[in-house]
């Protein structure tokens, strides 16, 4: 019998992952300074802990995108070795330091979406894993570092509540998504990552 997870399997684990992460980003926008500051270290933390565990899945693929697989290796031990550094308590060092992050996991991301495109089985599924928790962690950074500069102002609140009133009907429709709708799943995981995206970027304009 095949060990290779049935597409409802990796649906259902995929969901739950969306689920989860959607829940804590909700929990993330709501803050304060100090709170940020700490919580943005641990995500560091968390990334790190994801990326240990990804390691070895992704040194048993074996695949006719070798070289590909070979980047993405070199680019998550990169970004281990930065999360290894130490968060500052200055406010513009944290910028600083999402900014950095947040460009080597979208590096991370793009090379994993194009990766997820060209190859199937066990490495599509960990190439689409990948892209997601880049993606998400990628937001929570971002959502963190702002959180930490600001707190208070009628703009921020303004986001922080239309971005959990999002979050919620993203759940909804996740919730909603059939056993073995293969299309209709890729259709969520475009429109979530959209919205990370839309997301960030209106961070960012703030």
């Amino acid at each position: 019998m095949s060990s290779e997870k049935s597409f409802k399997e990796r649906w259902e684990d995929q969901l739950s992952n969306w689920q989860k992460n959607m829940e804590e980003l909700a929990v993330q926008f709501s803050l304060g300074k100090k709170e940020a500051r700490d919580e943005f270290d641990r995500q560091k933390g968390n990334i790190k802990t994801w990326l240990n565990d990804l390691k070895p899945l992704i040194n048993d693929v074996q695949s006719d995108f070798q070289e590909e697989v070979n980047v993405i290796k070199e680019k998550i031990n990169a970004l281990s070795e930065r999360l290894n550094q130490k968060t500052s308590e200055v406010e513009a060092d944290i910028e600083a330091e999402k900014t950095a992050l947040a460009a080597q996991m979208d590096d991370l991301q793009d090379l994993a979406e194009d990766l997820e495109d060209k190859v199937g089985g066990h490495a599509k599924t960990l190439a689409s894993k990948l892209s997601a928790n880049m993606s998400m962690f990628g937001s929570r950074l971002e959502a963190l570092a702002k959180s930490a500069r600001e707190e208070g102002s009628e703009e921020w609140t303004e986001l922080k509540e239309d971005a959990a009133e999002a979050i919620k009907e993203l759940k909804k429709k996740s919730s909603e998504i059939s056993e073995e709708a293969k299309e209709e799943w890729k259709e969520f995981q475009t429109e979530a990552r959209s919205f990370l995206k839309k997301m960030r970027d209106q961070i960012k304009k703030k």
